[in-house]
């Protein structure tokens, strides 16, 4: 059980055995919009930061938008904290993050030698990689510019796109970034713009496999491996995205698995074993923020479908009730066989439709452990805004 006061957990000290060494522990969610699970990430990256020395905070959202949250808290941005979020997606756009971010802004001012970083590892974004390409070839070689003629008609209309037009482009970024490639001295900078293009090379890849093929979640998990290898290869990196990309998903049978064994985390788990710690966030009842629908992008207190019999949200919400604990941590280590069968688990993302439990998942093949919070409320939005949906 996790003592609470103030909507705090007195102690968090369980997690030094549980994360270990690991360079790389992500904490997952199942839904976008929890007020709860926001906080309690933030409570648990404070102790990951003060305690065991992780020093890079990676969220998933498309990495030059985090940049510029990156800048902010690095104190490298002259703006408010509102206009460094300006380009996150809007499911972050919230009261709960923006104390994240401040806290980390804060820490970096009383730690100038030992800074906290801000990353990104998602790649849906074309705009932001696109302009930064642009303006590093006009230094660069102002020659490449024309290879790129055409690439935002293109991108602005991929839906429409057909597949060979898809794989022109494609062929056309994975040249570009060769020649940069051969161009490059092998400085840092040098290595940030080629990130930059193989952003527009997955953007590319992501619309011509399709949505359904999840190589989404292949991407993010190379952004990540990135970042520890080329960016950061000295931090430990705490990550936060949905139960189902942070997920191992290595269970035999891939129908146990979230995502189908094609998680963001599975990828994660076979480049760095050991290293990668996973974590799911879990709720029995409630509300969260969400849009009203996929087309009225009016936000709501959606409702949340009651945990049923069988599930483990379920069992401990019996626990919590029982206990008298709002809040409760699960390791699963060497698990019961119960908890390896598979069991009913939520799924619920930024819209206000609760998939509730359609799909049976082997658990600790996902998690490492689970956080529970018995009942939870809908994250906090900052201000009404046109902003990218998520």
């Amino acid at each position: 059980t996790l003592q609470k006061e103030n909507d705090r957990v007195d102690d968090l000290s369980f997690l030094r055995p549980a994360f270990g060494n690991s360079r790389i522990v992500a904490l997952g969610e199942s839904t976008h919009g929890t007020s709860e699970f926001f906080k309690l990430k933030h409570q648990v990256f404070e102790y990951a930061v003060e305690q065991l020395g992780f020093r890079v905070f990676a969220l998933e959202d498309n990495q030059l938008a985090c940049e510029k949250v990156n800048q902010y808290v690095l104190g490298k941005l002259n703006t408010n904290v509102e206009d460094a979020m300006s380009h996150l997606f809007a499911v972050w756009y919230t009261e709960e993050v923006k104390e994240l971010i401040e806290w980390i802004r804060t820490w970096n001012l009383a730690h100038q030698n030992d800074p906290i970083f801000f990353a990104g590892f998602d790649m849906q974004d074309y705009q932001l990689p696109l302009k930064a390409v642009t303006k590093f070839l006009t230094h660069k070689d102002a020659r490449l510019l024309s290879e790129l003629e055409g690439f935002e008609s293109f991108a602005s209309n991929t839906f429409s796109a057909n597949d060979s037009l898809k794989q022109y482009w494609l062929e056309k970024t994975s040249a570009l970034y060769k020649t940069i490639e051969k161009l490059s001295n092998g400085s840092k900078q040098d290595q940030l713009e080629l990130q930059n293009v193989k952003l527009l090379q997955q953007f590319i890849e992501n619309a011509l496999q399709g949505h359904w093929s999840l190589y989404r979640d292949e991407a993010m998990a190379e952004n990540i491996s990135w970042l520890a290898t080329v960016k950061y290869p000295k931090n430990k990196i705490f990550v936060w995205a949905h139960d189902v990309h942070v997920s191992k998903s290595y269970h035999p049978n891939e129908s146990y698995n979230l995502n189908y064994g094609i998680a963001m985390g599975s990828f994660l788990r076979k480049t760095f074993d050991d290293d990668y710690k996973s974590y799911g966030l879990m709720t029995y009842s409630g509300t969260y923020l969400a849009l009203k629908s996929y087309t009225n992008h009016e936000r709501v207190a959606a409702p949340l479908y009651l945990a049923p019999e069988g599930s483990l949200e379920k069992a401990l919400h019996q626990v919590s009730q029982k206990k008298k604990q709002k809040k409760l941590f699960l390791e699963f280590g060497d698990s019961e066989k119960w908890l390896k069968q598979p069991l009913p688990f939520r799924f619920a993302n930024h819209v206000n439709v609760d998939y509730g439990f359609w799909q049976r998942i082997s658990l600790p093949f996902q998690f490492d452990g689970v956080f529970f919070i018995d009942e939870t409320n809908p994250s906090n939005y900052l201000k009404k805004n046109n902003r990218t949906q998520h």
